[in-house]
């Protein structure tokens, strides 16, 4: 999708939504186009010291021509203007590519964005009744012309921000200039024009899109916020990896399995814990192995039981279970984690088949033989010692009688973490 759908100006189509966009594209370059004037009022170029913007009202009128006509003639040198602006054309081009050079939008490299974030930045904007105030902070995400962005830092001069994705109507801007419109790579851009492209009535859409996805970007908002905040902004880039800030998109696909699964350890913390609590305990334990404390403490969760102690109201909490993730990442390479989840999910998987088949026994029957409880206790030694969890055979076994005595409690709870680890 373009920035415009159809014609705007003399003999276009003129829909509300294009004419807007076109209106907000001209009183950004009416400086340009009125130079040493204070823009257009009334229908008439106004001489003063403040630039007078139109209203962006999404109705054609013979002032909107009249500029439109203006800026092709004094800007892009047309000798016959025709007043119309044509999607993926050259005035449309040329007002996009000169509202991604006013607005400031440089990359950075690794280096530079690892200099600049701050987590901590907040920003509060007092503007009239025209445009949304509020106090904006990093970890907020926006929609802007060229896609979701993550605010790293923001103060009233400048805003530091990630593209997450490409899903702006801006795909124009790229083509102009091959520096904007990546996914994954940082930016910095005057404060005024990073509120322009938020305010500007053409992203009212974009924004109900991003509804859609909420639970996801809070889920990846919590992994991005704890690894910044356990290893400092430039230690983020160090534990992402060479591609940098670029770890959001070269993992975007993993997030939700990871999310998924430390989502169902919190949902189902309780029933492991009165039921099977040697299980319990190891699992506790052996996720936070190599994790400091201060790093968990700094993000509100306290005490030996992490798990326990989250308060029931952040359980359902998609940016809990990213900060569960965040913490972990920022202590461990990104292959240690996925093979001590993988091994997690291991062990799940060979106590809910014990928890099944005891389920299903009938009562004074021989439910579970001594070789399989034997066999199960040394399969659930093995998984949990290569994910670095000391555990004996005895403890191993004291497990296999928990699940085995408590079978009909727990088999949905296991099937439903051996389900969720499943997808790792």
């Amino acid at each position: 999708m373009g920035l415009i759908t159809e014609a705007v100006g003399q003999g276009g189509r003129n829909n509300s939504k294009d004419v807007q966009v076109v209106e907000f594209l001209l009183n950004r370059v009416l400086t340009l186009i009125y130079q040493n004037s204070g823009g257009v009022q009334n229908g008439k170029v106004v001489f003063d010291d403040a630039l007078t913007a139109f209203p962006v009202d999404g109705k054609i009128d013979d002032v909107v021509v009249g500029v439109i006509k203006d800026f092709q003639r004094n800007v892009l040198g047309f000798k016959w203007p025709d007043g119309r602006v044509d999607p993926n054309k050259n005035s449309i081009k040329a007002l996009g590519r000169i509202f991604a050079q006013q607005g400031g939008v440089i990359p950075l490299n690794p280096a530079e964005a690892a200099k600049k974030a701050d987590p901590s930045a907040s920003y509060e904007r007092k503007y009239g009744a025209l445009y949304q105030t509020g106090t904006f902070k990093s970890g907020q995400i926006v929609a802007g012309l060229d896609g979701s962005r993550l605010i790293l830092n923001i103060s009233g001069h400048e805003t530091v921000f990630l593209l997450l994705d490409e899903a702006g109507p801006g795909h124009e801007l790229k083509d102009q200039n091959p520096m904007r419109g990546k996914p994954g790579t940082v930016y910095k851009q005057e404060t005024a024009a990073f509120f322009d492209e938020r305010d500007s009535m053409f992203f009212h859409d974009l924004a109900k899109r991003l509804k859609g996805v909420q639970a996801l970007i809070e889920l990846e908002l919590g992994i991005m916020l704890a690894v910044v905040s356990a290893s400092g902004a430039a230690g983020f880039v160090i534990v992402t990896g060479a591609s940098g800030l670029n770890f959001v998109i070269e993992n975007h696909k993993k997030f939700p399995a990871w999310g998924a699964a430390v989502a169902a350890l919190l949902a189902t913390r309780s029933t492991l814990k009165k039921h099977t609590p040697t299980l319990y305990e190891k699992l506790v334990k052996g996720l936070f192995i190599g994790v400091k404390s201060s790093t968990l403490a700094a993000l509100g969760f306290a005490g030996p039981d992490v798990i326990g102690n989250i308060p029931a109201a952040m359980v359902k909490d998609p940016m809990t279970a990213g900060k569960l993730i965040g913490a972990l990442l920022a202590n461990l390479e990104k292959a240690s984690l996925a093979k001590r989840l993988t091994l997690f999910g291991a062990v799940f998987s060979v106590v809910k088949t014990l928890a099944v088949k005891a389920a299903m026994g009938v009562p004074g029957a021989i439910g579970i033989t001594v070789p399989e409880k034997l066999k199960s206790a040394r399969e659930i030694v093995q998984h949990l010692q290569a994910s670095g969890v000391s555990i004996s055979e005895a403890e191993a076994k004291k497990i296999v009688d928990e699940v085995a005595a408590n079978a009909k409690e727990v088999k949905d709870t296991l099937e439903n973490l051996a389900k969720a680890f499943q997808q790792l």
